[in-house]
């Protein structure tokens, strides 16, 4: 479960820096990587080395796009109205992913996955002014 742990301190600090590439990928892509770790997200099961090594990838993927999206906030002019994301305080590497994974699932494989997270995020978790 360390490995879960590590997710969440990547997404919330966003210390965890991906490729760029994470805003070209879709959703397809990141589904059939990341969402056989559900039984380890939910901790049903210990992570082998192969799981350990998709969930780093998938913690960095989802890392980069939440990185993209903040420095995109700095260009106000980037980010489209009415898309604000303020994590909850608490929130487990699990619960995060494990909702990502849920919302995807419901997604065209084919969509632009930065876009589909931050729309998604931006509907749980809004900004309050």
């Amino acid at each position: 479960m360390w490995c879960a742990r590590l997710f969440l301190a990547a997404c919330v600090a966003l210390t965890c820096f991906g490729s760029s590439s994470a805003d070209d990928s879709d959703v397809g892509s990141f589904l059939s990587r990341c969402s056989g770790l559900k039984p380890v997200l939910t901790g049903e099961k210990e992570a082998d080395r192969d799981e350990q090594r998709n969930l780093s990838w998938c913690a960095n993927h989802l890392s980069a796009i939440l990185e993209n999206y903040r420095s995109a906030l700095g260009k106000r002019n980037q980010v489209a109205k009415g898309v604000s994301i303020c994590l909850p305080e608490g929130m487990t590497d699990a619960e995060l992913l494990l909702i990502v994974l849920d919302e995807l699932k419901a997604q065209d494989r084919s969509a632009t996955l930065a876009k589909v997270i931050t729309d998604t995020l931006s509907v749980w978790w809004p900004c309050r002014g």
